[in-house]
């Protein structure tokens, strides 16, 4: 009875052995995929937007001095409270070199909602439609409102998390251009 346990324990401590070491074989070369961090290149991608165009990162960055990706949900209470912010600070520093970039995600309401949303609220800057959440998994925004700061060639200089204001996004425009 003593040996069939024993060799029960045995096998069952070689079964596990054998899983572990097949799983770090499995796992071995595989990098992980690491974090956009301050400093570093900010991750392309494409997405729609409430007109239906393609919009790539890309493409966006080279053209401005200050390109913001800002996370935002429609049903999110501090991002409707900083739109008005976005707004105004848009119309003042759209000429002066500044993008805006709203990804609107985690949201479940149609493309119909979110474009009269921002019609109503008058989001006078490209609103992205992340409808797969794939770009918000792709930055680890794990919160909305989160605002990535991107220079001209792409490379994040601050990622704001929560509620920003006006004089906050001024302070940084001033900072970040040359």
């Amino acid at each position: 009875m003593r040996t069939l346990k024993r060799k029960s324990l045995y096998l069952g401590i070689i079964i596990i052995a054998v899983f572990l070491v097949f799983l770090v074989i499995l796992t071995m070369g595989r990098e992980e995929k690491s974090l956009p961090q301050v400093g570093k290149a900010a991750p392309d991608f494409q997405l729609t937007d409430l007109s239906g165009k393609q919009v790539e990162l890309k493409q966006v960055y080279p053209q401005n001095r200050i390109t913001l990706v800002n996370f935002w949900g429609s049903w999110c209470p501090p991002c409707k409270m900083e739109i008005p912010e976005f707004i105004q600070f848009y119309s003042e520093y759209r000429k002066k070199g500044l993008e805006i970039l709203a990804v609107n995600t985690w949201d479940n309401n149609s493309l119909e909602t979110i474009k009269e949303f921002a019609e109503t609220v008058g989001m006078n800057f490209p609103v992205l439609l992340d409808t797969k959440n794939e770009v918000v998994k792709l930055y680890g925004v794990r919160a909305v409102p989160t605002t990535f700061f991107l220079d001209h060639t792409g490379r994040i200089k601050e990622i704001f998390t929560g509620m920003i204001n006006y004089n906050q996004l001024k302070a940084r425009m001033e900072k970040y251009l040359p």
